[in-house]
């Protein structure tokens, strides 16, 4: 009898859990119906009112890309540049002319009868001879990374060896994302190794160290490329394990909806948070500044963005799973797994023409709207003579203006049921239009091409709109 009443205690026990579990489930399933019938806030509502439930690892997914966004939207997108831009001209001969004393917005200018240098809107800086400005004299010494190199462009070599390096890291360690528990191994290995490049930026005090500022900046960029990879490895789990996925059997159509509603999510939180850690960013350039002290003011702003990326990644860690995937390969498969399985996709191309197409086409989008940006902050520099805290409002309105352009075009797209190629293509419309105002500054006589500052906040604004949805 007393083991009859312990078997009834336990089918007791047993039925309450299911029957607990049941009610909660069917409590959770009503909350996000009822906020789904809202639409996109709706869903946002539930997602963080279910944080510490059912959402929870979605949440900590969203978390990371609010991590690691300062150091995409400020860090290497502007305050980098800037910073390899300035070392690098402390050792060029450049650095000995002295600054006219006199400031002057439009041609034509006189600054007095000593030579001097200037910096003129939409012209760069300039040389006063005594009588009339011409192009600056080229540096004497050049910088040596990689091979000499003019010292002015210094950073697009920097930058475009991170490119490079990151593309080869993409295709041998990106593919280990897929086995064993690499997926959350390498988020956590590429967070930390990159968030630390950026706070070592505070040791480099002294131009010579440009080398070592290089490496952290190619150091940097690869190990965010790679988290980002490992980031998006979760997504399809993730979306997999949703109530509004599960509840469908797994329908392609709720599943693509899903995955635009999760992106959506993740890049407003990124976007919110790179334009405070922009915000932050302007602030210490007004309280420190980069005037005879190594720029100190940029360095404090790197630094700020590895901190800033290395502590909300602990909340991503610790909610997200690991997810395991299929049994980890040996060590020499693992080197050579990205390398063969490219090769293969290369080898069958003939298979998926389509896929191939959209290969082939992201390659050079991305590659575009990414130049675009890097490259555009450095026109603003050196061509309409912006300082870091004018190139600071710029950045805060493209961030401002993404979270805008993110929701307003989903929202767009499901009203009028159009397909994301169609979005993709309005988005690089607007860069084409970017592209084509640059081009017209090559006409000398053009009143327009990034040759006012106002059109640096048109820039901003396009630039702005459009980076959210082609992402």
């Amino acid at each position: 009898m007393g083991l009859d009443r312990n078997n009834s205690g336990e089918s007791s026990e047993t039925e309450m859990v299911e029957i607990s579990q049941h009610f909660s489930e069917s409590a959770d399933k009503n909350l996000l119906d009822r906020n789904q019938e809202q639409g996109f806030l709706g869903r946002l509502r539930y997602e963080w009112e279910k944080r510490r439930g059912e959402s929870r690892e979605r949440v900590a997914w969203y978390v990371n890309d609010w991590a690691n966004s300062v150091y995409a939207s400020t860090s290497i997108s502007l305050f980098i540049p800037i910073f390899l831009s300035g070392i690098a001209e402390q050792l060029s001969n450049s650095k000995a002319i002295p600054m006219c004393e006199v400031e002057c917005a439009k041609p034509p200018c006189m600054y007095g009868s000593l030579p001097c240098k200037t910096c003129v809107i939409g012209q760069g800086m300039s040389y006063w001879n005594g009588s009339s400005l011409t192009r600056l004299p080229a540096p004497e010494q050049s910088v040596h990374f990689l091979g000499e190199v003019d010292s002015f462009t210094f950073p697009t070599r920097v930058l475009s060896f991170s490119v490079i390096a990151q593309c080869l890291a993409f295709i041998t360690f990106g593919a280990l994302a897929d086995y064993g528990r690499n997926r959350k191994f390498g988020l956590m290995l590429c967070t930390g190794v990159g968030s630390l490049s950026c706070m070592l930026f505070l040791l480099v005090s002294d131009p010579h160290m440009h080398s070592f500022a290089a490496w952290l900046t190619i150091s940097s960029n690869v190990c965010f490329g790679l988290s980002v990879v490992y980031y998006n490895a979760f997504l399809p789990i993730l979306v997999s394990f949703h109530p509004e996925v599960t509840s469908t059997s797994n329908s392609m159509d709720k599943i693509e909806e899903v995955e635009n509603f999760m992106s959506t999510v993740g890049f407003m939180f990124g976007y919110i948070a790179g334009f405070i850690g922009a915000v932050f960013g302007v602030v210490l350039q007004a309280l420190v500044g980069n005037e005879d002290n190594g720029r100190l003011g940029d360095r404090v702003t790197i630094f700020f963005a590895g901190l800033w990326w290395a502590g909300w990644s602990v909340w991503t860690f610790y909610c997200l799973g690991a997810h395991p995937g299929k049994p980890t390969p040996k060590l020499r498969e693992c080197l050579t797994l990205g390398w063969s399985s490219t090769l293969d996709t290369f080898r069958h191309a003939a298979r998926y023409p389509e896929t191939m197409k959209f290969f082939i086409a992201y390659f050079f989008y991305s590659d575009g709207y990414t130049t675009v940006s890097s490259v555009g902050v450095l026109v603003m520099q050196q061509k309409l003579c912006m300082s870091s805290t004018s190139l600071g409002i710029v950045i805060l309105e493209v961030l401002l203006l993404a979270s805008v352009g993110n929701v307003l075009l989903l929202n767009i797209q499901r009203h009028f049921k159009l397909e994301s190629k169609f979005m993709i293509c309005i988005a690089l419309s607007g860069y084409l239009f970017l592209c084509f105002v640059g081009i017209l500054g090559l006409i000398p006589s053009s009143p327009i091409g990034l040759k006012q500052r106002t059109e640096a906040y048109l820039f901003g604004a396009v630039h702005g709109l459009m980076i959210g949805p082609v992402q």
